[in-house]
């Protein structure tokens, strides 16, 4: 009884430290740049922090910047594709080579505190992306 008991706990423990360094090893491969699957969203991963951007031909702005641990457990990676999993949303990104070129200039930082920049980069982000994809433009 005494080694049943015992093997219970060591297999736990190992249950446990394995899950932890899952999450760990999802993020170090969700580092990079992903583009979201019909819209115009890029996120960036690195070490510790991430970076949200809205992005269509002619406007990038980043909207939104935190602590991965934010999102601590939500992701999984499976080839090229990132999911990111937020309550009942689930979120599809493929893997990037750059950051577009108009996402890395200074403007894109100054317009992340200009909240008519960051609108008109969502509206056009969301319909040059959602209405091509639908086969309206």
């Amino acid at each position: 009884m005494k080694n049943l008991l015992y093997f219970l706990l060591l297999a736990t423990a190992s249950l446990f430290m394995s899950s932890c360094n899952m999450n760990n090893n999802s993020i170090e491969s969700a580092e990079g740049l992903w583009q979201s699957l019909g819209y115009g969203r890029i996120f960036q991963i690195e070490k510790d922090h991430y970076t949200y951007y809205e992005h269509a031909d002619s406007i990038c702005s980043p909207t939104d910047s935190g602590m991965l641990t934010d999102f601590e457990g939500a992701f999984k990676v499976k080839n090229d594709t990132l999911t990111v999993t937020v309550g009942y949303d689930v979120f599809y990104f493929k893997r990037i080579p750059a950051l577009p070129s108009l996402c890395s200039t200074d403007n894109s930082t100054e317009s992340a505190e200009n909240t008519g920049y960051n609108f008109n980069a969502s509206l056009e982000s969301t319909s040059e992306h959602q209405a091509a994809g639908m086969g309206i433009l």
